[in-house]
């Protein structure tokens, strides 16, 4: 074929040049710049959640030079969302687009294929890898990947969460926003605090916002923004908002007031995390749907990410670090503590351990 069809191999250029004129070249795409300048008849990205976004979107308009461009992307779904299911979900929009779906058995060329992956099943699912298995080879997106630190999130609408709070008594709240700054954007989330002795510190959260072109929008903006949501909620939450914030560039406080830097004693990117996860898998805290980012954060943060790329999931580990408080229990609930067990439990005689509750007309009633 290629004495029949190729005129030229260039392989400094990674180019065929076929005897027609025509050329096939292989680009790569961990640049912005790779993606420019181009006009072609056919492009095929391949593995698309591994490609550079920022080469996906400079590549894209050369498809206009040409009347019937066309574009195929293809890949394996990724551990976390990225501009992987962006795509998907613009082809989907896209009239002119479609989106197929074929795992690994859709091979048929080798016969021997489809029980080879059978017992590759078993093998993954047995290894506990299930999310391996659904994402190499059955092209599912699955989120369970052993690299992940946070749970899955459900979401409360939001009116149903209002009327919660309505229904109980609105004074026992303690609203909070929560603010983290960055040298490149500006995350809040809007919250309510109900701390009791029975099921201890219990957060709602009823939405997050990003403001992420802070170079043209100020604090004193910011400010604007944070009291219009204040005021939003006026005629449930009686108290004063606590602005609870943790800079970065440690300019905000001097320039606003009224606002509280998050404790420095305790390192909440460390603390805040774990405390964040216990809260979610003990039902502490609750999201209603205006905060939904914080779901996708939660999904996509793995063990070796830097957690500051996560500004939604930030501020609630921050929130959840300096508010976190279990339920306390009563004395009548507390273990009494039996010095002389070790004693008893080595055979050496002992007093018996004191039973917890007893008076003394009841010892000797019973």
């Amino acid at each position: 074929m290629c004495e029949k069809y190729i005129d030229h191999v260039d392989n400094n250029k990674h180019m065929i040049t076929f005897r027609n004129g025509s050329t096939i070249k292989l680009i790569g795409t961990w640049s912005e710049s790779r993606g420019r300048g181009t006009q072609p008849n056919l492009l095929i990205v391949d593995e698309l959640a591994d490609c550079s976004g920022e080469y996906l979107d400079a590549m894209e308009p050369n498809l206009a030079a040409k009347p019937d461009a066309r574009c195929v992307m293809s890949g394996t779904p990724p551990k976390k969302r990225n501009h992987f299911h962006e795509w998907e979900d613009r082809i989907r929009a896209n009239v002119e687009g479609f989106r197929l779906h074929y795992s690994s058995y859709i091979n048929t060329a080798l016969p021997h294929l489809a029980i080879w992956l059978d017992n590759k099943k078993i093998e993954l699912i047995a290894a506990g890898k299930e999310d391996v298995w659904l994402r190499e080879y059955m092209a599912e997106d699955c989120f369970r990947s052993d690299d992940r630190v946070l749970p899955d999130i459900k979401f409360t609408d939001i009116e149903d969460m209002m009327n919660l709070i309505r229904f109980s008594d609105p004074s026992s709240f303690h609203p909070v926003v929560g603010i983290i700054v960055q040298e490149d954007k500006i995350c809040l989330t809007f919250s309510a605090l109900l701390h009791s002795r029975y099921v201890g510190t219990k957060i709602y959260t009823f939405e997050s916002k990003m403001v992420s072109r802070i170079w043209d929008f100020g604090y004193h903006a910011l400010n604007a923004l944070i009291q219009s949501r204040i005021d939003h909620y006026a005629t449930i939450f009686s108290k004063p908002w606590r602005k609870v914030v943790s800079d970065e560039t440690d300019t905000l406080t001097h320039v606003l007031p009224g606002f509280f830097d998050a404790r420095k004693d305790l390192k909440w990117k460390n603390r805040g995390i774990p405390l964040l996860r216990e809260m979610i898998l003990a039902n502490s805290i609750q999201f209603a749907t205006p905060s939904s980012e914080i779901g996708v954060e939660a999904q996509n943060l793995l063990k070796e990410d830097d957690v500051r790329d996560f500004p939604n999931v930030c501020c609630m580990a921050m929130l959840a670090n300096e508010y976190y408080q279990p339920a306390s229990l009563s004395k009548a609930e507390k273990e009494v503590w039996d010095k002389y067990a070790p004693l008893r439990d080595a055979g050496i005689p002992a007093p018996l351990p004191r039973k917890k509750g007893k008076m003394l007309f009841q010892k000797n009633w019973h």
